[in-house]
């Protein structure tokens, strides 16, 4: 299961959520999914919540930059 929020540094982007599953449980896993999405918007994630998302996503940082070839491509893109 997955959710993703694909912003660019150029446009925003759209939230799109997935999962991968038995093709007999497709329609409970695509309700599941929905749900969370509902109960999200309902109540959105609390301040300890959204601090450890952040602290997750800026940890993630160093490993884009890992390679040459990682920031090679960055920089291009940026480019």
């Amino acid at each position: 299961v997955f959710g993703v929020y694909p912003a660019g540094y150029d446009a925003p982007g759209v939230f799109y959520g997935g999962a991968g599953t038995q093709s007999a449980r497709t329609v409970e896993a695509t309700e599941a999914i929905a749900r969370v999405i509902r109960e999200m918007q309902a109540a959105p994630p609390t301040e300890r919540e959204l601090d450890l998302a952040k602290q997750s996503y800026l940890n993630s940082v160093v490993f884009q930059s890992d390679t040459r070839a990682k920031i090679l491509g960055r920089m291009l893109t940026l480019d």
